[in-house]
């Protein structure tokens, strides 16, 4: 297999993934497309609810169509999706939810992007991954660019106990998915094992959307409908499908380290629509995260010796 094209696929989910502010806070200025889903009157929690059931459905109507046999799973392997969709991504949905409406954004995108760390290790017990010197380093410099970028550094923030666990627990459980993805890829497609994980993360969110009265607010105000597709097609849908292939054939620790281009398209985009501020802080931090993906997808003088793939 090329293994260009994964890491082209990964590097691109992140980007769709960093675009996510467009939709929950629409453009700029008056019109159509102002707003966002933020502007049309759901919590933060209500948001996360649309985005997760929309994607749920919509990935599972693409799929009847396209080729209904990939969603053809063995009642056994139910656990392996039950992993991957409900404690990865909706247990991440709800703790980064609840970190960022507690807190602030800034906190929530460091705690989160602790994730490669956690995904590093759990691929150094399960897979036998190597931690090499290439890896950790990028880590180091992954980290201190995320703390840079959401301007940690000269800012004053206290958190309480809660919010520290449930962000370090948002990215415990995001960097689970890497791993959870690998256990079911070993048996299926990446887009079986993407379109299960977001069917039972949105039919987890179920009762949350209930309890957030979110069918009453898309009766109300239709506009939910069309941003809540456009958050599931572009932020959710394709990136977990993207994320997921690109597993197939790069090493989980090395795609948790490439997936943080999401912070610096978050941040791009937060600068050139959302006017945020450009400080030369957080440029460093956006070139350092460059650089960890560039130290990890360039090669050594001295050949490193890669563990067999598990897959």
């Amino acid at each position: 297999m090329n293994k260009t094209l994964p890491v082209i696929c990964i590097t691109l989910s992140g980007i769709l993934w960093g675009c996510i502010s467009i939709f929950m806070m629409g453009f700029p200025g008056e019109g159509p497309l102002s707003g966002g889903l933020s502007g049309t009157g759901l919590s933060t929690l209500g948001v996360s609810c649309v985005r997760l059931i929309f994607a749920a459905v919509i990935y599972a109507l693409f799929m009847l169509i396209k080729d209904r046999k990939k969603l053809k799973i063995d009642s056994r392997d139910i656990w392996m999706f039950l992993l991957s969709g409900v404690v990865s991504v909706a247990f991440f949905n709800f703790l980064y939810t609840y970190t960022v409406i507690h807190s602030q954004a800034s906190i929530g995108v460091v705690l989160l992007y602790t994730s490669p760390i956690f995904t590093m290790i759990l691929a150094a017990i399960f897979f036998k991954e190597k931690l090499t010197l290439k890896k950790i380093a990028a880590l180091i410099l992954v980290f201190a660019g995320c703390v840079l970028v959401s301007g940690l550094i000269g800012g004053s923030y206290k958190i309480s106990f809660l919010v520290l666990i449930t962000g370090l627990g948002s990215g415990l459980f995001w960097g689970s998915y890497t791993i959870f993805s690998r256990i079911t890829l070993r048996k299926y497609t990446s887009e079986t094992a993407s379109v299960w994980s977001v069917i039972l993360a949105g039919v987890v969110m179920i009762p949350f959307a209930v309890k957030e009265q979110v069918p009453a607010q898309i009766v109300a105000n239709p506009r939910i409908i069309w941003w809540g597709i456009g958050i599931a097609v572009f932020s959710t849908v394709l990136p977990y499908a993207l994320y997921t292939y690109g597993l197939t054939s790069v090493e989980s620790g090395k795609a948790s380290v490439i997936v943080s281009v999401e912070l610096i398209a978050g941040n791009i985009v937060g600068m050139v629509i959302f006017g945020e501020p450009h400080d030369p802080l957080k440029i460093t931090g956006i070139v350092l995260i460059v650089l960890a993906i560039l130290i990890l997808n360039l090669k050594l003088p001295k050949k490193e010796v890669d563990n067999k793939n598990p897959l």
